[in-house]
């Protein structure tokens, strides 16, 4: 399964820790998984990240 995480804001250490353990559960079941930070919005290609939201079969927003 391919699952897109949209980051909407910077999270302390605590957070990032656990998001990245939810992350790496996932990876090893098998899921193909991509992260894209939204509040970086200086690096973002708005084009590419809506065909990547109809591309993916979750979308994660958090």
């Amino acid at each position: 399964m391919k699952i897109l995480y949209l980051i909407k804001e910077k999270y302390d250490e605590d957070s990032l820790r656990t998001l990245k353990a939810i992350i790496d559960a996932q990876i090893a079941e098998g899921n193909e998984i991509l992260a894209v930070n939204l509040y970086d919005a200086g690096n973002i290609d708005y084009g590419a990240l809506t065909d990547k939201i109809f591309e993916y079969d979750r979308v994660i927003c958090i």
